[in-house]
């Protein structure tokens, strides 16, 4: 079947529904669809999206995390393999990178779908089976992937002929044997009598060091052989040149596509079900990409720009508020009181998305800003910290900020309004002055009514910790956190008393 082009994705779900609910006489099973997920926050938010659609058309399935190749072979045998009831396999971010057909025993009723982000696709998968789609992002449509198909096609079929070829030679080599001594006689006696019309001035015909006998058979079997030669060696350089081709293909590294989240929330638009809520989940699914660097920053700027035309569908506000307004970046209504954000009134029951600038920081929001700048990727990445001389560099960025150790170490909800205020444009100074000119980037947040507001990058390092450790580990970690601050015993703070 190969894949669904990226305006089709509709049909894919339509196959699966129809497929799951069965013909006339048959009844729904909840075996006969399987999803497979990978953990991480782009296929679970993907899933969301998926099981959402799934729900609001009564259809039964069964979800199954894969995180690696032995849990891959684990969910053949326990789940695929004899499976009669089983008609489609739904695979989140896993999958494209392997040969299906031979890690999966799939039956002649069963289709596999295969969205995921991960490049490059194992070509097998896309061009050479009937069993598995792969949903298009786009990126199968370039003229590239149209050459890479035409010779992988190009080479799977003549490897198929030439298997054919051998088999069917074992088969009738007596019968060829036979036929070959027969031949050869007949060609004998065609030769003898040419060269006896010939006439004896050329030489005794059946002398066998005649001249005339033996530059003839020598031209003829040069002629040949040298056509033969050169056709062999123009198709040996063709072949080199598709087999380099797709060498290239896969040797070019490891990359992303589109997120998954993205391409089911397209899958639901197409099918007229999107919403607010898919659209979040869509959002987060991008974010993820981008704080993990999977995508570049021009391209998930070019899928920022795609989604804030989603958000003004839902009349969402959508104008950013400038950069230099610390109540937007970080998710604080105007002025600090609670009352309007944005110009707009909030209410209990406010779900709005906003798109707004946002700081490369972990969970600022939630935790206090030493911390966050530490556990943050890029910044750590750019000072250095996992030496001593790098935490000292960020610990005299925070000094240099003119941020007292108490409010630095604080919680961010618990600073004085006043440094609220001038954090941001210290931040872009610092930022600045050591080399981080991508620390803002733009983003969504999302109001929970009064709950307060969520942005994008904190609901991905939210869920990432939960994936990876598990909500008890998670909960511990965070009490054990908060017993050691209630103590004083803080990095700033120890700087601070060594200092003295």
């Amino acid at each position: 079947m190969g894949y669904v082009p990226f305006d089709r994705l509709d049909s894919a779900y339509k196959s699966i529904k129809k497929a799951a609910l069965g013909g006339p006489g048959e009844a729904p099973s909840a075996s006969s669809l399987l999803i497979f997920v990978a953990p991480d926050v782009d296929a679970v938010c993907a899933l969301k999206i998926l099981v959402t659609l799934l729900k609001a058309d009564c259809i039964a399935h069964k979800v199954y995390p894969i995180a690696g190749y032995r849990d891959l072979a684990q969910a053949n045998e326990d789940l695929v393999a004899d499976n009669a009831q089983l008609r489609s396999i739904f695979m989140l971010n896993c999958g494209g990178l392997v040969d299906l057909d031979e890690w999966l025993d799939l039956a002649e009723t069963v289709t596999v779908y295969v969205a995921d982000s991960h490049r490059p696709l194992v070509l097998h998968s896309l061009y050479g089976t009937d069993r598995v789609v792969v949903l298009d992002d786009g990126d199968l449509d370039s003229d590239r992937m149209r050459e890479i198909k035409d010779a992988f096609e190009v080479l799977e079929f003549e490897q198929e002929e030439e298997d054919e070829g051998d088999s069917e030679g074992s088969e009738d080599e007596g019968f060829d044997e036979e036929k070959s001594d027969e031949e050869e006689e007949g060609v004998e006696e065609d030769e003898a009598g040419k060269e006896e019309a010939e006439g004896p001035e050329n030489g005794d015909p059946k002398d066998p060091k005649s001249p005339n006998k033996r530059k003839r058979e020598s031209n003829g079997t040069d002629a040949s052989a040298l056509r033969f030669h050169k056709k062999k060696r123009k198709e040996s350089r063709r072949r080199e040149e598709l087999k380099d081709l797709l060498r290239n293909y896969y040797n070019e590294g490891t990359s992303y596509g589109m997120s998954t989240a993205g391409l089911m929330y397209t899958m639901a638009t197409q099918l007229g079900r999107s919403s607010a809520d898919l659209l979040w989940l869509s959002i987060i699914g991008l974010t993820d990409q981008y704080l993990q660097d999977r995508v570049s920053s021009h391209r998930y700027n070019t899928f920022v720009d795609a989604l804030k035309e989603e958000v003004r569908r839902y009349d969402v506000v959508s104008e950013s508020q400038d950069i230099s307004d610390i109540d937007s970046l970080f998710g604080e209504p105007i002025g600090g009181l609670a009352g309007e954000s944005n110009g707009a009134a909030r209410s209990a029951d406010d779900r709005t998305i906003r798109c707004e600038k946002e700081f490369r920081l972990m969970l600022l929001r939630h935790w206090n800003l030493y911390d966050s700048m530490y556990h943050s990727p890029y910044v750590a990445s750019k000072m250095g910290i996992w030496v001593e001389k790098g935490r000292k560099r960020l610990i005299n960025c925070i000094v240099k900020m003119g941020l007292p150790h108490t409010e630095a170490s604080q919680n961010y909800s618990e600073m004085s309004l006043s440094h609220k205020r001038t954090l941001n444009a210290k931040l872009l100074a610092m930022a600045e002055s050591n080399r981080m000119r991508d620390i803002v980037f733009p983003s969504f947040n999302r109001v929970y009514g009064y709950k307060g507001v969520v942005s994008a990058a904190d609901a991905v390092y939210a869920l990432g910790a939960l994936l990876d450790c598990g909500e008890e580990w998670v909960r511990n970690a965070g009490n054990a956190r908060f017993d050691a601050a209630e103590d004083g015993d803080h990095p700033l703070q120890i700087g601070s008393r060594a200092g003295r």
